[in-house]
């Protein structure tokens, strides 16, 4: 089993990805460490949130063939759960089992790529981990795709030097060549077993993917004794990242319980196994949110058994409402506090040593308390927070080389600049300098003339008729088109 040892980002290199054409993060604090905080800023559109896609899509790359191959199990196991399944909905069944089928895996590669770009999509990860012989070592993963993967390849440390653990790539006739390290597998039958995997999946997985699922899905000793020790190192420390966007939490499967948290904490249902999980995220909320508002005097979970194995709970409020204590369910409570909810278990997982990016953190959230949050966390976080946000009051406290802002220029092309380039004065104000436009990454654009949004909703019947008919014109074209092409397909 592996399980996370939290290593860190160190860059992030993007080609031909979504908006990005061509992007570097440069996360390192020196040569030898990587930055435990990171806040990046820019305008709406600017690429933050790809960003932090490009992370999800590293996890979603890491766990697609081990949900692939636990497929059966999990239709199994939903099946025979008849009581649970009272508690999820059809629709969430589907969802569910869609995220997990291999197929997901290749359409978060096409959506991952740029628009009207012919090139591959190229993506480039740094990392920096401690090892088995408890030194720090660097490690580069890259991966190449267009619909599928074309090429792939981990640069680690692999005993007396980083070199190349394994290098994989296909041909345009889809013939796949192979380099692996001599010492990476050591059992010829396990090493047979990679290579017949690598001739039926590999492209629609990656081989990191199936490396994962062989040594996670292994137990210890065996894994130890016929896989290279480096290459476990890596995996270990790739598990422990956890990435929020758009809402959603991802992560890869041996993470749950690292941090001791539960994985949702407003409500849900959990095994009996992971009480534990639930007493300690009710002692932990109960603290902080008593802390954080004036009017929550006290939390904690109701619970109600589902079956002999399952737990249904719900997060209650004991909260100050017109003078009086009332109870309350976290479903009665504000989007902002479900919202917080939200990020405070991946928020904790950081001070546990996981690696945790965030998209708009601060989302529905007041600013004083999102900025009393990020100060609290900030200062004790033994693995690594990156988060992407509006909110600008952080840039007065925070260190210079901890903010980043993702400038355009004319022609669309972005970069990512640290403020630590710009040599700010202790008597600066950067929230104030950004703001005006001294760093890029704001909106530069003309006063909003209304008169012409008002004109364009009282238009005249004759300039109505008109716009119409030209829009009718473009759809006969459209079905003209549809037509022919249909006719040389048959």
């Amino acid at each position: 089993m592996i399980k996370g040892d939290g290593g860190m980002v160190t860059f992030v290199k993007l080609r031909n990805f979504k908006s990005f054409g061509k992007i570097e993060f440069d996360l390192k604090k020196t040569m030898k460490k990587a930055k435990n905080f990171v806040a990046i800023y820019g305008e709406n559109g600017s690429g933050k949130t790809n960003f932090i896609e490009s992370i999800r899509l590293l996890v979603i790359n890491i766990m697609a063939y081990m949900n692939y191959c636990n497929l059966p199990q999990f239709r199994e196991n939903i099946s025979k759960n008849s009581e649970l399944n009272k508690k999820i909905s059809l629709e969430d069944i589907k969802n569910l089992i869609k995220q997990i089928q291999g197929n997901d895996f290749n359409e978060e590669l096409k959506n991952s790529r740029m628009r009207d770009c012919n090139e591959p999509t190229e993506l480039e990860y740094g990392f920096r981990y401690i090892g088995n012989d408890e030194k720090e070592h660097d490690a580069v993963y890259k991966i190449s795709f267009i619909d599928h993967i074309i090429s792939e390849e981990l640069r680690c440390w692999t005993g007396k030097q980083s070199g190349i653990m394994f290098n994989v790539k296909s041909d345009e006739n889809g013939n796949i060549s192979c380099k692996f390290n001599r010492n990476m597998i050591k059992n010829k039958v396990l090493y047979d077993e990679i290579k017949e995997i690598i001739q039926q999946f590999w492209g629609k997985f990656s081989l990191l993917s199936i490396l994962f699922n062989i040594v996670a899905s292994k137990n210890k000793k065996y894994s130890n004794d016929n896989c290279s020790i480096h290459l476990i190192d890596f995996l270990h420390a790739i598990t422990a990242i956890n990435v929020m966007s758009k809402g959603i939490s991802t992560q890869t499967y041996y993470q749950h319980g690292i941090s001791g948290m539960l994985f949702e904490l407003n409500k849900g249902n959990i095994p009996e196994s992971e009480l534990d999980n639930l007493i300690r995220s009710e002692k932990v909320l109960c603290q902080l949110l008593t802390q954080t508002y004036s009017d929550i005097k006290f939390v904690e979970y109701e619970i109600t058994r589902i079956d002999d194995r399952y737990i249904e709970y719900t997060l209650m409020l004991d909260k100050m409402i017109a003078g009086k204590v009332r109870r309350i369910s976290i479903d009665e409570e504000s989007f902002g506090t479900n919202q917080l909810l939200q990020v405070l278990a991946p928020l904790i997982s950081s001070l546990n040593g996981m690696t945790v990016f965030i998209d708009e953190i601060d989302t529905g959230i007041h600013d004083i308390l999102c900025r009393n949050i990020i100060d609290a966390i900030r200062e004790n976080i033994t693995g690594q927070l990156i988060i992407t946000t509006h909110h600008t009051a952080p840039l007065k406290y925070l260190d210079p080389c901890e903010a980043y802002i993702i400038d355009i220029d004319c022609v669309g092309n972005k970069e990512a600049v640290c403020l630590s380039q710009f040599g700010l004065q202790k008597t600066h104000n950067p929230s104030d300098m950004y703001m005006s436009g001294k760093f890029g990454g704001v909106p530069i654009m003309d006063p909003i003339d209304t008169d012409m949004v008002i004109e364009a909703i009282n238009m005249t019947d004759e300039e109505m008729s008109i716009n119409r008919n030209e829009v009718m014109k473009l759809l006969e074209e459209q079905n003209e088109k549809t037509s022919e092409d249909d006719y040389n397909e048959e």
